[in-house]
C-alpha cells in the first residue's frame, strides 16, 4: 500500500509540471513553437488533427494527441536522444519511445497524402531546369544514413567512406517535394543493385527520372554522357560554356539534378571519367592454370589475414601480384589491368549465383559446377532482376565453392530493404495502448494553466512556415 501510495504522490504532482512544458511549448507563441518544434502553432494544429482523422492517432488515458505529436518532433527536429525528451516532458523513457513510434506509424499511413503525384514536364514549361526534359517526372538520388549494426553484420553495412549505415533512395518532383522513398538496403550495396530493386517492387519505379551516372542507364532513365564535363563545380572551375550537345545536356542535366541534392545529402558514387584505351592492348586471356593459381593465391592472402569485414585491406593486390610472379616469373601478368579486372568479373559472377541461390527455384549440381533451375520462366524472371545472370546458363562454375571462401559473408542482400506501403502494411497492426504511468485526472490542471488546445486555428487557409 505504501508504495502504491507513495506513486500516486509522485504522479499528482508531475501533471502540472508536465502541462506547463507542453504550454510553453505550443500556446505562446508561433515563435516559440518553431524554435522547438519547427513548426507555427497552426500547421502544428493542422498535423495532429490529420493524424487523428486520416492516421489512426489516438490519445491514450495518460498522454493527448498533442503532446504525443510534440514528443516526435522534439526528437525528428533536433536529433534528441530518449534520456533527454523524457526530462524535458517529465516522462518515463518507456512513454516517450512507445508514443514516438505511435506517431511514426500514424505519419507512416499518411503516405498517399503527404508523398506528391507528379505530372510530366510539359512542351510549354517554362522552368529553365526541366523544360529540356519533357515527359520526366522528377530526379532521384540517394544518400546513406549511419545505423548500429551487430559486430557480424557490419561488413555488409559499411560504405566506401568506411561509415556503418544503410542506403536511403529519395525521387523528387519538380517542386522539389518527395514522390517516392526506399530505405533499407545495406551500405555496402551498389546505386545499380538498389536502382534495380526499387524498379521491380510492386509499387516501385515506373516513371522517367533523372540522376547521375553511378546509376544505369535503362528505359525510364536518363544519365549524363560519360567522360563529358558534369558537375557544376567542374564548370565553375573551367568556365566557357558548352562546347557540344553532348556537354549542353550534362550541364541541363547536372542544373536539374542539383535540386534532389538540395533536399538530401547524396552520396552516390562520384562519376568517373572512362579514358579512351584501346580495350585490345589491355584485353588478355587467361589460362585455366593462372586461374587455379590466383584463386590459390586468394586463398592463401585470405587466411593471412588480408580480409577484413569488408573485403580486401589496402596493398592486398600488390600481395597477388608477388604471389602470381612466383608462379610465373616470365608472365606479364600485373595488377592492373589483368588481376584487378579479374577479380572484379568474379565477384560479379560470385553476387549473380549467390542471387540465384536465394531465390525459390533454383539449385545447384556439385557433380556438373551448374546452377539447376526448375522453369524457363523463372530463369526469365530472374534475369529481369539480373541482367548479368542471362550469360550465365547452362555454364559450368567449378570455382564457385572458393569464391565463396574468398568473397563470402559481407555482400549485401537488400532483405530489410523496405518503401512506405511495405512499411505501413508491416506495422498496421492493432496496437496496446495500456501505460505503466498511474493516472490522475489532467482536466483540472489544463483548466487552472488556461489550455484546452483550443487557441490553436485550425483553418486550412491559414498560412504556414
Amino acid at each position: 500500500m505504501n508504495s502504491v501510495g507513495t506513486r500516486r504522490y509522485k504522479m499528482h504532482f508531475r501533471i502540472p509540471d508536465q502541462v506547463k512544458h507542453l504550454c510553453n511549448i505550443i500556446d505562446i507563441s508561433d515563435v516559440k513553437c518553431v524554435d522547438n518544434l519547427r513548426m507555427t502553432r497552426n500547421a502544428f494544429g493542422r498535423l495532429c488533427q490529420l493524424l487523428e482523422l486520416s492516421g489512426g492517432l489516438k490519445p491514450t488515458r495518460h498522454v493527448t494527441i498533442m503532446e504525443q505529436v510534440a514528443i516526435f518532433l522534439s526528437v525528428i527536429a533536433h536529433h534528441k536522444k530518449n534520456c533527454v525528451i523524457k526530462h524535458d516532458f517529465i516522462r518515463s523513457s518507456r512513454t516517450i519511445s512507445k508514443h514516438f513510434h505511435a506517431v511514426l506509424r500514424s505519419v507512416l499511413r499518411l503516405n498517399s497524402i503527404l508523398l506528391a503525384r507528379p505530372s510530366p514536364i510539359l512542351k510549354g514549361c517554362l522552368d529553365p531546369r526541366w523544360r529540356w526534359f519533357q515527359g520526366c517526372l522528377g530526379a532521384l538520388d540517394g544518400t546513406h544514413v549511419e545505423v548500429r549494426v551487430a559486430d557480424s553484420k557490419k561488413g555488409r553495412y559499411r560504405n566506401r567512406k568506411g561509415q556503418i549505415s544503410i542506403n536511403v533512395l529519395g525521387v523528387c518532383d519538380i517542386e522539389g517535394k518527395f514522390i517516392y522513398v526506399l530505405s533499407g538496403w545495406e551500405g555496402s550495396a551498389t546505386d545499380s543493385r538498389f536502382l534495380r530493386d526499387a524498379v521491380n517492387r510492386p509499387t516501385g519505379l515506373k516513371v522517367i527520372i533523372i540522376f547521375d551516372n553511378g546509376y544505369p542507364n535503362g528505359e525510364g532513365f536518363l544519365t549524363p554522357y560519360r567522360g563529358v564535363r558534369y558537375h557544376l563545380k567542374e564548370w565553375d572551375r573551367e568556365g566557357g560554356g558548352p562546347q557540344s550537345p553532348q556537354e549542353l545536356f550534362n550541364l541541363k542535366h547536372a542544373s536539374t539534378r542539383n535540386m534532389s541534392l538540395n533536399d538530401e545529402e547524396g552520396t552516390s558514387k562520384p562519376q568517373r571519367c572512362r579514358g579512351k584505351t584501346d580495350k585490345a592492348l589491355t584485353r588478355r586471356t587467361w589460362t585455366l592454370r593462372e586461374e587455379k593459381a590466383l584463386v590459390n593465391a586468394l586463398r592463401t592472402i585470405v587466411t593471412t589475414g588480408w580480409k577484413c569485414e569488408n573485403g580486401f585491406r589496402c596493398g592486398y593486390l600488390s600481395q597477388l601480384e608477388t604471389l602470381m610472379c612466383k608462379q610465373f616469373p616470365n608472365s606479364d601478368l600485373r595488377v592492373e589491368p589483368h588481376i584487378n579486372s579479374k577479380i572484379h568479373v568474379w565477384k560479379k559472377y560470385y553476387n549473380s549465383l549467390i542471387g540465384m541461390m536465394g531465390k525459390s527455384g533454383f539449385g545447384w549440381d556439385d557433380s556438373r559446377s551448374m546452377v539447376t533451375v526448375s522453369g524457363d520462366t523463372i530463369w526469365e524472371e530472374y534475369c529481369k532482376l539480373d541482367p548479368t545472370a542471362r550469360t550465365m546458363c547452362y555454364k559450368s562454375w567449378p570455382f564457385f565453392p572458393a569464391w565463396r571462401e574468398i568473397f563470402g559473408k559481407d555482400r549485401a542482400s537488400g532483405e530489410q530493404a523496405e518503401d512506405i506501403n511495405e512499411i505501413v502494411n508491416k506495422t498496421d497492426t492493432p496496437e496496446n495502448n495500456d501505460h505503466h504511468d498511474f493516472y490522475v485526472p489532467m482536466a483540472e490542471w489544463c483548466l487552472e494553466s488556461g489550455f484546452t488546445g483550443n487557441d490553436i486555428d485550425h483553418s486550412p487557409n491559414t498560412r504556414t512556415r
